[in-house]
């Protein structure tokens, strides 16, 4: 039993599906932990869905019109991801994304103890 192209690409185009399945339960997961939004996480996760997209296509039975706008995708999607790696990488050096105060009584300047718990920029008070 010999297999041909088509069924390689099918097995593949599967195999990606299963990939992207994963990463939307990671995006799941980590937006539940989190309560924000990786906004690089979920574009890297598009980009595999077109990726998988583009390699299962069948280029004798789709017009040149869906290939040119499957290129646009492509490069749209490719350049935004590009920007907020670009993005969050300067973001990163300037100032972290997760500010860490211990958690100890500091004193006002009343004298009373406040509390101090480790929060994240965005406000959103870690466990």
């Amino acid at each position: 039993m010999m297999l041909t192209i088509n069924d390689i690409l099918a097995t593949f185009g599967a195999f990606m599906a299963v990939l992207i399945a994963i990463e939307i339960f990671i995006n799941i997961t980590i937006y539940l932990r989190d309560d924000v939004i990786h906004v690089k996480i979920v574009m890297a996760t598009a980009l595999m869905a077109i990726a998988r997209k583009v390699i299962i296509l069948d280029f004798d039975k789709i017009s040149p019109d869906y290939v040119w706008a499957t290129a646009g995708v492509v490069l749209a999607m490719s350049i935004g991801y590009w920007l907020v790696v670009k993005r969050t990488d300067s973001d990163d050096r300037i100032l972290p994304t997760e500010v860490a105060v211990p958690i100890s009584r500091v004193e006002g300047k009343s004298g009373e103890g406040k509390e101090m718990n480790k929060r994240s920029i965005h406000g959103s008070k870690k466990q």
